[in-house]
């Protein structure tokens, strides 16, 4: 009887200092969080239809996480992004999804990959209680509030479809101009017809041109999945670090007129805003230098 209390004893006091010596996270479980790590993830569009916009988002996502680690990562630790290729197909992004919830274990989603793709793992990631950021699908500001684990930022399509009209009247006093619309036939397609050198960049250019020499044209989706990471990491910065998933919901609904460099206009959310509100810029094409060029400051469309 003594020996059985003893060996009680001597198990109680080795869980004791194994928990200790593995960190608060590890001893609480958190999902994805270790003493060294912190695993994030979710699906991106690398091949399919649209490849071309998917892997450049999957560069500035990586490329913005290797710079993070090199710097010494995120209060000790070093975070692993996953990305899983849905080919821009609901059914592959549902699995993907399942696949990171259940086999990787990670601490949260990073990408929701596209807009018919988002609509299917909104669900599943709400009765996981995964926090899930996605500046990829800008496209469900109304949707957010309804999600407590969900956030996203930019001007959802619609809107940026807006901006660009209030461009051609009120900027170039076109009165009645002549407007065409080539869209996708899904969810994507119908939020953009439903619409009918700065400091930053300076940083972003800097880390592409260390891990990514080869990428010599930066475009709008390797903006956006470095943006993305950026945010996410505010938020990882602001939890502190007895990281948990409850505590970077609180840090994101925290963040107020972030200022990402010019990459954006300021970012702010809020207990009742998942959906930060966010102005916009209106360019045009440089045909000869084969760049986009602001024609506009950050502004706010007319109609949202």
């Amino acid at each position: 009887m003594k020996k059985a209390r003893l060996s009680l004893v001597v198990m109680a006091v080795t869980a004791l200092v194994l928990a200790a010596c593995l960190g608060p996270s590890v001893a609480a479980g958190v999902p994805g969080v270790t003493d060294k790590t912190v695993t994030i993830g979710g699906p991106m569009l690398i091949t399919g239809p649209i490849a071309v916009l998917g892997t450049a988002a999957a560069d500035g996502l990586a490329i913005y996480w290797k710079w993070v680690n090199d710097e010494g990562g995120v209060h000790g630790r070093k975070v692993k992004c996953l990305m899983v290729d849905d080919g821009y197909n609901p059914t592959r992004a549902v699995a993907a999804a399942r696949k990171l919830i259940t086999r990787d274990n990670v601490f949260g989603f990073l990408t929701t990959s596209g807009t018919p793709q988002t609509l299917q793992l909104m669900p599943i990631l709400e009765k996981e209680h995964v926090p899930a950021l996605s500046g990829i699908v800008p496209s469900f500001p109304g949707i957010m509030k309804t999600l407590p684990d969900m956030f996203t930022f930019g001007m959802p399509y619609g809107d940026q479809i807006v901006l660009g009209i209030d461009y051609f009247i009120k900027d170039q006093k076109k009165k009645q101009p002549t407007l065409g619309i080539i869209y996708q036939d899904d969810a994507y397609g119908k939020e953009v017809k439903r619409g009918m050198d700065l400091a930053g960049m300076k940083q972003l250019r800097k880390v592409y041109k260390k891990y990514r020499p080869d990428i010599k044209d930066i475009q709008h989706y390797h903006i956006l999945g470095y943006l993305n990471s950026l945010i996410f990491n505010e938020a990882l910065e602001r939890s502190g670090r007895n990281l948990t998933r409850p505590g970077w919901i609180k840090a994101m609904e925290s963040i107020k007129d972030f200022y990402t460099g010019g990459l954006t206009g300021a970012i702010s959310f809020g207990p009742n805003m998942h959906s930060s509100k966010c102005q916009g810029r209106v360019f045009k094409a440089d045909l000869e230098k084969k760049r986009w060029v602001p024609v506009t400051d950050y502004r706010l469309p007319s109609v949202q």
